[in-house]
């Protein structure tokens, strides 16, 4: 009789198969339910620091757009709104040629940075950069590859290095 109730407690009859499957079920709950308050929170960590990150984004477009000189290039920074600005890069010389973008920081729907670029000046299509948090840092992510989290100032260098590259070709 002892090998027949091999691996049960004396005043649990539930078979330790279901007690597996009901401790299994309890972990994915107890994990769907730490995701989710992952996402709350950073959510609104995203809420809170956007305002500060796209400042900092805004002196890193000006530092970096005040260093094109250093290579020949004659750039810009010029306010757009109470959220974007206007920034143009321009090769002088025999062939001259310029581009700009046009950045913006919107909350709705969701907090992301939005590139509105001279080719695309006609249509209403736009790059969008979307925030994220990444080990508790607020990041940006672009959407073109490479896709990689960034920080205000990599932000920056990508949106002015998107239009060095353009005027250089």
């Amino acid at each position: 009789m002892q090998g027949l109730f091999e691996g049960r407690l004396v005043n649990d009859i539930t078979p330790k198969w279901i007690r597996d499957l009901k401790e299994e079920d309890e972990e994915t709950e107890a994990a769907r339910e730490r995701d989710s308050q992952e996402k709350q929170i950073a959510s609104l960590k995203i809420q809170a620091e956007v305002p500060d990150f796209w400042k900092q984004v805004l002196k890193e477009i000006q530092i970096n757009v005040d260093g094109l000189a250093q290579i020949g290039l004659r750039a810009s920074m010029s306010p757009l709104g109470a959220d974007g600005c206007h920034v143009e890069v321009a090769r002088t010389g025999t062939i001259p040629k310029i581009d700009y973008t046009n950045v913006f920081c919107s909350e709705r729907p969701s907090p992301r940075i939005r590139l509105h670029d001279m080719e695309n000046a006609m249509s209403d299509e736009e790059i969008h950069m979307l925030f994220g948090v990444h080990n508790n840092q607020l990041v940006v992510t672009s959407q073109s590859p490479p896709c990689e989290m960034m920080n205000a100032e990599q932000t920056a260098e990508y949106i002015v290095k998107r239009l060095v590259r353009k005027v250089r070709r």
